[in-house]
């Protein structure tokens, strides 16, 4: 991985720490008593936990063992990151916490799966290609890393607005009631987009330089 992809990987690790910290000292994500039973942190865990053993999997039966690898760490990163963010937003929205918003919390927290798959695989598509289309001694896989993400920005940032601009407009319309409602699932699509630019596509390069990469040119 480049010096800047593990910047930005240390970055997200401080947030995501300091996100669970919060959220189990019970310092953010402060649930009143109508809403406390929506949010089971244990449950969400272990949703998280199957969501990446997941990706693990499909990566490996549908491409190979790097793309396995990078799907589940992207799966991980967006995940923790969207929680931690969550958590954070808890500090100066407490909508969020409160009903309606802490009644799909969890299911929101989950759709950050979707964001990623959505921004990442474009990303592993164009990388992929790149890399069973070239000779390593002219391309190398850190270098098809950083040409997948250019040549797929286009459409995940179309993709990206988009979505954006949907869940704007009902936060809109419908007020700070569903502006808690969305503003998770907000942070979910800007930090998917953020992993497929900055991590994802570096982790994949590093994964593929180490094994073998099925049908690749050599």
């Amino acid at each position: 991985m480049t010096k800047k992809s593990m910047s930005f990987v240390m970055i997200s690790a401080a947030l995501a720490a300091l996100g669970i910290l919060l959220a189990v000292l019970k310092i953010g994500f402060k649930f009143d008593v109508t809403s406390a039973a929506s949010m089971n942190l244990t449950q969400l865990w272990l949703c998280m936990l199957a969501a990446v053993i997941f990706g693990l999997l499909y990566g490996f039966v549908r491409f190979d063992r790097a793309n396995a690898t990078a799907l589940a760490a992207a799966t991980l990163h967006d995940l923790l990151l969207t929680f931690a963010l969550s958590v954070l937003l808890s500090l100066v929205l407490p909508g969020l916490t409160q009903v309606p918003a802490a009644n799909t919390l969890p299911a929101v927290l989950m759709l950050t799966v979707l964001c990623t798959y959505c921004q990442t695989m474009l990303v592993m598509r164009d990388a992929r290609m790149t890399a069973r289309t070239t000779s390593r001694k002219d391309v190398s896989y850190e270098d098809a890393a950083k040409g997948a993400v250019a040549s797929s920005r286009p459409l995940r940032l179309r993709c990206l607005v988009m979505a954006l601009l949907f869940a704007v407009a009902a936060a809109v319309g419908g007020g700070m009631g569903v502006l808690s409602v969305v503003a998770p699932l907000l942070l979910a699509m800007a930090v998917s987009y953020y992993s497929a630019e900055n991590i994802t596509p570096y982790v994949w390069a590093a994964c593929a330089a180490r094994m073998k990469v099925r049908k690749a040119y050599r």
